[in-house]
């Protein structure tokens, strides 16, 4: 899931940098919104930009789901009753 999501995350990331390095004087600009964010990632660069950073996603994310799964199922065992 996290190879699927990271290009959005890459946008939603380059939205919030464009909206908090704005100096007080561009505060009337407008922020841009996910769609031109888009264009200006492709159009400067590149499609492989969409997946920047998702090597130390999978990183972060693998383990935790490994944790997760295997509380769940610990868990499960711990506190059912054997019927």
């Amino acid at each position: 899931a996290a190879c699927v999501t990271t290009p959005f995350d890459v946008i939603k990331t380059r939205m919030q940098i464009a909206i908090y390095s704005h100096k007080p004087t561009e505060a009337s600009r407008t922020p841009p919104g996910p769609i031109e964010t888009l264009r200006t990632l492709l159009r400067v660069d590149g499609p492989a930009a969409l997946a920047s950073g998702m090597g130390a996603r999978m990183t972060k994310v693998a383990p935790a789901c490994a944790i997760m799964i295997s509380s769940y199922e610990l868990g499960k065992s711990l506190f059912t009753a054997d019927v």
